[in-house]
C-alpha cells in the first residue's frame, strides 16, 4: 500500500501529469488489500475491479483491515467487470455480496465467460468508464 501512495505523492509533483485524474485498476480483485487501498486512499477518481468479490477467508480477518468493513467507504465511481461463470470468484456467492455493499456510483459489466475477461469486453468497457469519470484523453 505503501507504494501505491508513494505513486501517487510522485505523480502530484509531475509538471506532465495529471495527479487529478488517477484510477485505480484491479484485476482478479479478491484480496483484501485490493479491496481495501481505494477505501483508504482518496485520491483515486476512479476505480475498476475486474473479478472482484468477497470470500470465506475475510471473515477471519481483523475487523480494520477487513474488505467487508471498508469498501463502502471507497467514494469514487466504481467500474466492476465480472463473467458470468467466473470459476474463482463466483457470481452469486463472491461478487454480488460485494456489489451490495458498495455505494453508488457504480456500474456492473457482466460477460458470458469465467474468471478471464476477453479484450473485446475490457478494453470499450473500460475506455468509456474513464472517458466519463475522467473526462476524454486529451491528444
Amino acid at each position: 500500500m505503501a507504494d501505491e501512495r508513494r505513486g501517487l505523492n510522485y505523480a502530484a509533483t509531475r509538471s506532465d501529469l495529471d495527479a487529478g485524474r488517477v484510477a485505480y485498476v484491479a484485476w482478479s480483485a479478491g484480496d483484501s488489500f485490493e479491496l481495501c487501498l481505494p477505501a483508504i486512499e482518496t485520491r483515486y477518481r476512479s476505480v475498476i475491479l475486474h473479478g472482484a468479490g468477497l470470500h470465506q477467508f475475510h471473515t477471519r480477518l481483523l475487523p480494520e483491515i477487513n474488505p467487508i468493513n471498508l469498501v463502502q467507504y471507497i467514494r469514487a465511481p466504481k467500474l466492476l467487470l465480472h463473467g458470468r461463470y467466473d470459476e474463482t470468484t463466483p457470481l452469486k456467492s463472491a461478487a454480488e455480496p460485494l456489489q451490495k455493499l458498495l455505494r453508488g456510483p457504480k456500474r456492473v459489466v457482466l460477460y458470458d465467460g469465467g474468471h478471464a475477461v476477453p479484450a473485446e469486453v475490457y478494453v470499450p468497457a473500460i475506455n468509456g468508464w474513464l472517458d466519463e469519470t475522467l473526462g476524454p484523453v486529451r491528444r
